[in-house]
């Protein structure tokens, strides 16, 4: 018998279940198919957003820890006319902060680490300034100290003097020569403590002025990087997810900017020289 004779022996029913065979099989392969793709996509979605995830939480520790470093450096560019130049630390307080920017710039979006770059920038400058304007305070501080000692070395003679005197009086009243001498030494001694104290209220006035100067012109030079600052706050808002009240948040930030903008030189035009 031929093949195809034994093929057409076969009942129709055996070709229909084994044709249904191969397309239950073809299904399977075919739903497996698509839920191993399925199993892919989803462990890939899952990878993806736990990068996300990730990058988003030590995005929020930085920009935190950023703004931290920020405010501590705000607050030690405010005392910097007051530093002592002789302390080689006198100038740390923007260290962290410095260092904070650059840890920024590694994890922010490419619009927001453009912002912090030109911010530092600006903060640089500032910073600069500022270390500029010290050694003139310094030295009026230094000439001060000077000649407050001197004053009080001198002070110290007259009072010695003034001993001397007693004692002679007491000892040798009649010896008037020797007391007229001291009392010349006293005169001396009084007049250039009196000289140096004066030299060194001088010296403290003008310290005075200088830091007054110091401080106006801060404030005008952090005023000209507020726009800035305020841009990369907002930006830093976004990236964290609150971006609803940014106008809000636009509005109440430069009015407290301006507060204490307008506190600070009117405490400034009032000290006293």
């Amino acid at each position: 018998m031929s093949v195809s004779a034994c093929f057409a022996t076969i009942p129709a029913v055996f070709w229909s279940a084994i044709f249904g065979s191969v397309l239950t099989l073809g299904g399977v392969l075919l739903i497996d198919r698509g839920n191993t793709k399925r199993q892919k996509q989803q462990i890939e979605n899952a990878a993806e957003e736990a990068k996300r995830a990730r990058a988003a939480t030590v995005r929020k520790e930085v920009y935190l820890k950023t703004s931290s470093e920020l405010t501590k450096g705000m607050a030690n560019l405010g005392k910097l006319a007051q530093a002592d130049l002789t302390n080689p630390n006198f100038s740390d307080g923007f260290n962290n902060f410095y260092e904070t920017a650059a840890q920024f710039q590694l994890v922010a979006e490419l619009d927001t680490s453009l912002l912090m770059i030109k911010y530092v920038a600006a903060i640089e400058l500032i910073h600069h300034r500022a270390i500029n304007r010290l050694p003139a305070i310094f030295q009026e501080k230094i000439s001060a100290a000077s000649e407050e000692d001197i004053s009080k070395k001198s002070l110290a003679n007259a009072l010695e003097t003034v001993a001397e005197q007693k004692a002679l009086h007491k000892i040798h009243p009649e010896k008037m020569a020797e007391f007229s001498a001291l009392q010349d030494v006293l005169v001396f001694w009084q007049q250039d403590s009196a000289t140096h104290h004066q030299k060194q209220l001088d010296h403290l006035a003008k310290q005075n002025e200088l830091c007054k100067t110091a401080g106006s012109e801060l404030m005008k030079d952090l005023h000209a990087t507020a726009d800035a600052q305020l841009d990369l706050l907002v930006q830093m808002r976004r990236e964290l997810g609150f971006e609803s009240d940014v106008t809000s948040y636009r509005k109440t930030m430069k009015e407290a900017r301006g507060k204490v903008q307008e506190s600070v030189m009117k405490f400034l035009a009032n000290t006293s020289d």
